[in-house]
């Protein structure tokens, strides 16, 4: 990531080396609770991709719901239905 999500608004990209790369904006920010991150900017690149695939992660919402237990142990988990692609 090129940057912390500090507050809702906050934008960071991220890659894997390549040309390929994806910009995060940080929707909601709960510590120890809840944290939402929408894809605002994809660029997708494979050798055989076709247009739709270089933007298909656009507007994919990723939500990682934070749960502690009874050690103080934090997990993340991060359901999938009803949100972007995933």
């Amino acid at each position: 990531m090129s940057a912390q999500f500090l507050k809702t608004g906050d934008r960071a990209k991220t890659n894997f080396g390549g040309e390929a790369y994806w910009v995060f904006e940080a929707q909601v920010l709960n510590p120890f609770k809840l944290v939402e991150l929408k894809c605002v900017k994809a660029n997708y690149v494979h050798p055989d991709m076709t247009e739709n695939m270089r933007k298909e992660w656009l507007n994919t919402v990723l939500r990682f719901e934070i749960s502690e237990d009874d050690k103080n142990h934090i997990h993340p988990r991060r359901p999938n239905a009803g949100y972007g692609l995933l």
